[in-house]
Order: C-alpha cells, then structure tokens, then sequence
C-alpha cells in the first residue's frame, strides 16, 4: 500500500520571547524548518542558562541538526520497503543527537561558559514520521477520525491528539530513579534542587564537571553523570488521518493548556483558511493569554488539506470554557487570538505579546532557519 501523500507538508512558525522579566529580553529559542525532496524536518531547541549565554548551545545545535542528519545513509537512500520503518533513521537520529553532545562541551570549554538546550525534532519521510527527543519540548500529532477523549459529549468534533514524544523531566519517575541511582536527588522537582530537566544537550557542569567544587556544593561525589542527553527515538507510519503536526518548545506545553485544546484551536483556524504560519502564531498567543511567560517556539506542519468549515463546533466551546477561554460571535480568528476571549486578568499578557510582534518578526531569520529546495513550490514560505 502506497503511503498517503504527505512528504511535502506546508510548514509554518512563530516564536516570541515571553514575558518573564528580564527573560523577555532575550530569545534562547532556535529552531529548523526544512523541507527537501528526500524529507521534512521540523527541530525546535529550547536554550537555557545565564541571559546572556542561554543560547549558545542551542544555537549550535539549530546550525548543525540538518547538516548532520544529511550526511547520514538514511537521509540520502529511500525507505524501499514503505511498510516497515527504517531502522537507520532511528541510528541516524540517535549518532546525530550524541555528536551534537560532544560538540557541545567543545563549544562550552572553548567560550568557558555553561549552558544547555532541549532538542525534539519530527523527521518525515518515506511515509513514516520519526520523532526524537532530549528534554521537555513536546511534538504532537493531530489525527482525525476519534472521539475527543476530553469530552464527555459523543458528538465531539472529530479530532484527537497524540502526543509523540515524552518529557524528560525530574518528576517522571523513570528518570528520577536513574538519578537517584546514580547518587543525585529530586529537590523541588528539580535535579539536585537546580535544573527542572532530567535530560539535555549541554549544561556540563551536570556532567564532565559534576565533581567540581565550584559547581558540586552538595558535599556527595557523584560517580556517574546525572543528567544525560540520551534521545527518545519513536517512529509511526502515517496516515490519511493524520491531520497536522506541532512541535514546540515547553512554552507552548503549560500545565493550564491540554494538548486536545491545542489541535482543537489549530483546526479551527485551519477550517477558517488560515496559513500554517498564522496558526503557529495563534498557538502562541494563546498560550501567552493563557498565562505561559516563558519563550516560546511553535512549528506547523500540515499534513493535509483541511477542508473549509465551521471553526468550532458546541462541543469544541465546552472545552474552551473549561479552560476558561470563552467565544465572540465571530469565532473565525483572524489571527488566531481575536474570536476567542480570556478572562480579564490575562489582558496585561495579552497586551505584552502586541508589543513584541514587530521586534518578534524582525528575528524571526535570526532565531529559526527555513530551508527550501528550489524545485519545492510551498505553499506557505517564510515571511521576511
């Protein structure tokens, strides 16, 4: 069986620096839209560490992702079976995920200075989306076809989300006991009281330097690394269900906001004829009217055509209003914000994220990169 025609995707994306405090002065976000004739890529890296260094490994990781992945047999030979996925994607992946590690401590002993990234990339090829994952950015995939899980009326729009990776944070039971077992502790929800992620690139003073005085002031010895930058590999065959895919980074992903009301807004703006961009950027503006004040990255990929209809359904504004978001008469978006309306006390961040778009759109080619073969004619190429 043929695999549904999907390896062209149009891809959009937004990011924006957020609100909190000094933070929203500085972008650590990096991120990669590629689209070629052998694959799709869509890679997002959450930089963390000091303002003015916070993103210098995730920098280095956004330059470099795509070159390497190129360079590997699965990029440049085609999947010939299309039925089984192929396994040397899966190595890819994890050999270009562990080289962008150790390049990492080079790139931090040569500017003597500490700092880290999450990486989740989602690779389409051959009718098969690969995804990987260090950290707690997030890709999820919106597939028609099934009942909301989180509504209890059958007649649910007809859309659910799947969450393709897992987050890699020190509240996960599975990582905390790696890290007790390697003689660290969970303080906090945090690694040793410090870092609230229990895998990334970088942030080597968790690693090479764990032992050094001047980053080890708990007094243990710690014989193996406590943080690691070991990928989630996950692999799915896709199909003519598949609607869109959104990886983001974890400003998009709050506590407030399930990930069911994410693609539900994302139909809705895509029913209404908005480009995968202007949904990208109504993603993010929700999640700032929601309260998220972190930088935040969001990248769009739509798998299929989405044919024009009503935005949201009865069942689509119950959701909604658990979450305490309610609908004008005029649902349609037109940026993706102005048909839904938060409670009073989320205006001020609503008003913060004005200010910045024009600032946001001028970095827009410093914080991400487009890549486009010559011979793709996209529907939805990246704005200037």
């Amino acid at each position: 069986m043929e695999p549904p025609s999907i390896h062209h995707p149009q891809l959009g994306s937004h990011t924006t620096p957020g609100t909190r405090g000094r933070a929203a002065n500085y972008q650590h976000d990096r991120f990669i839209c590629s689209v070629h004739h052998q694959a799709t890529v869509l890679a997002v890296f959450d930089g963390h560490g000091l303002p003015h260094n916070g993103h210098l490994i995730s920098d280095h990781c956004a330059h470099n992702f795509l070159p390497l992945l190129q360079r590997q047999r699965a990029w440049q030979q085609p999947n010939t079976t299309r039925e089984q996925p192929d396994p040397d994607m899966n190595t890819a992946l994890l050999e270009v995920t562990a080289q962008l590690e150790g390049e990492s401590l080079t790139v931090s002993d040569r500017h003597r200075q500490f700092a880290g990234t999450t990486l989740c990339a989602a690779v389409i090829k051959d009718g098969f989306l690969y995804t990987a994952n260090v950290g707690d950015s997030r890709a999820v995939l919106a597939i028609h076809g099934a009942q909301q899980t989180m509504s209890s009326s059958p007649a649910a729009t007809a859309i659910r989300a799947t969450q393709l990776t897992r987050d890699h944070n020190c509240t996960e039971e599975e990582e905390k006991a790696r890290i007790e077992r390697n003689g660290g502790f969970v303080e906090r929800d945090r690694l040793n009281g410090d870092l609230d992620m229990s895998r990334t690139i970088g942030d080597h003073e968790f690693k090479k330097y764990r032992n050094h005085p001047q980053f080890n002031r708990t007094g243990r010895h710690f014989g193996a690394e406590l943080l690691v930058a070991t990928p989630d590999i996950t692999c799915r065959k896709l199909s003519d269900d598949d609607a869109f895919v959104v990886v983001a980074t974890d400003g998009l992903w709050t506590k407030e906001i399930h990930n069911e009301l994410l693609v539900v807004l994302a139909e809705g703006m895509f029913k209404r004829g908005k480009s995968a961009t202007q949904v990208a950027k109504g993603l993010s503006q929700f999640a700032m009217a929601s309260g998220s004040t972190d930088n935040i990255t969001v990248l769009v990929a739509l798998l299929k055509p989405i044919a024009p209809g009503r935005a949201f359904s009865l069942a689509d504004r119950r959701l909604f209003r658990r979450f305490g978001a309610r609908f004008t008469e005029d649902n349609a978006a037109a940026d993706g914000e102005n048909g839904l309306r938060m409670p009073r006390r989320r205006a001020r961040v609503r008003s913060l994220f004005h200010r910045r778009t024009l600032r946001e759109e001028d970095e827009r080619t410093v914080h991400g990169e487009h890549h486009f073969s010559e011979e793709l004619q996209m529907e939805d190429p990246p704005s200037t």
